[in-house]
């Protein structure tokens, strides 16, 4: 058996209208959790304005409770950056990754 774990942000328009409004306002979680096969995964996008006036992605994913690995890719602008947080996010959901909202700092 194989059990996604999707949060209340996936609602009824689905977890694509989740990764298209998300995807202005970084940070975005996505988990993926089968405990069938002792997996419990997460990746988080965040998009970060740098020193230089550009924006940088932060790509974060790992075992859930685990710090993970990092990448961070750098773009002129905020749109760019955009558009591969929602590219990252598709990819991921593809392999059933779901949308569970956004990360809230403390």
């Amino acid at each position: 058996m194989f059990l996604i774990f999707c949060g209340p942000i996936c609602g009824p328009k689905g977890c694509e209208h989740a990764i298209r409004h998300l995807a202005s306002r970084a940070p975005m979680l996505l988990t993926r959790i089968d405990p069938d096969s002792n997996m419990a995964r997460f990746y988080r996008l965040e998009i970060s304005p740098d020193l230089l006036g550009g924006v940088v992605l932060i790509r974060n994913w790992g075992r859930i409770g685990a710090a993970g690995q990092e990448c961070r890719q750098w773009f002129d602008g905020p749109d760019d950056a955009r558009q591969e947080l929602q590219l990252w996010a598709r990819r991921k959901q593809r392999r059933g990754y779901c949308v569970s909202g956004p990360v809230t700092l403390l």
